[in-house]
C-alpha cells in the first residue's frame, strides 16, 4: 500500500486564491475600475468578437472617440450593442457598423448614446469560466469546495505497512 497524504496547507491556499479569483474578479473588477463585462450575444462583430466572448467596456474619458474604435451603444430601449465607429460627423454624430455587416447601421449614434469603449476581450475558456462564475450553481459548488478545503485533514497520514493490521498501527 502506498502512503497517503492529506492536502498540505500551501496548495489549499493556492486553490482558495484561484477560486476567489474566479468568483470575485467578475464581480469586483467592474466595481473598482468602472469597466463593464458584456457577453457578446450576436455575430455582427465576427471575426473580431465571437458569440460568447466577453468584451470589457470602459467608461468614456477625456480622450475623444476615433474612427475605427469599437464602442458599446445604448439604444433608446436600453438594449446594448457593440459596433465599430466608421464615421464621425462634425456635429459629433457617429456612424457605426458591425465588422460582419455589409452596411453601416441605419441610425446615427450621438455621444450620449455611447455606453463606453471596448478595451479588451476574453475569449475561449477564460470567457466560459467568467460566464459560468456568474451562475448560482457554480458559485454554490465553489463555496462548498472552499468549505471542504478547511474541513479536510491537514496533517500527514501515516502509512500502514503491508501485512500489519490497521488497529495495531
Amino acid at each position: 500500500m502506498t502512503p497517503r497524504f492529506a492536502l498540505p496547507v500551501w496548495p489549499r491556499v493556492i486553490l482558495l486564491a484561484l477560486i476567489a479569483l474566479v468568483v470575485v474578479t467578475p464581480v469586483a473588477l467592474p466595481s473598482v475600475t468602472g469597466t463593464r463585462w458584456i457577453v457578446v450575444d450576436g455575430g455582427s462583430m465576427e471575426p473580431t468578437f465571437a458569440v460568447g466572448d466577453i468584451v470589457m467596456v470602459a467608461p468614456l474619458n477625456a480622450r475623444p472617440l476615433e474612427v475605427g474604435e469599437v464602442v458599446t451603444v445604448r439604444r433608446r430601449d436600453g438594449q446594448l450593442y457593440t459596433h465599430r465607429i466608421t464615421e464621425i460627423a462634425s456635429a459629433g454624430a457617429m456612424t457605426t457598423r458591425g465588422d460582419a455587416n455589409t452596411f453601416n447601421d441605419r441610425d446615427p449614434v450621438s455621444p450620449a448614446d455611447i455606453a463606453g469603449r471596448v478595451t479588451g476581450v476574453l475569449t475561449g475558456a477564460p470567457a466560459a469560466v467568467v460566464r459560468a462564475s456568474g451562475e448560482l450553481p457554480l458559485r454554490l459548488a465553489l463555496a462548498l469546495g472552499v468549505l471542504a478545503l478547511f474541513v479536510l485533514p491537514v496533517r500527514k497520514l501515516e502509512s500502514i505497512p503491508i501485512g500489519v493490521a490497521a488497529s495495531s498501527a
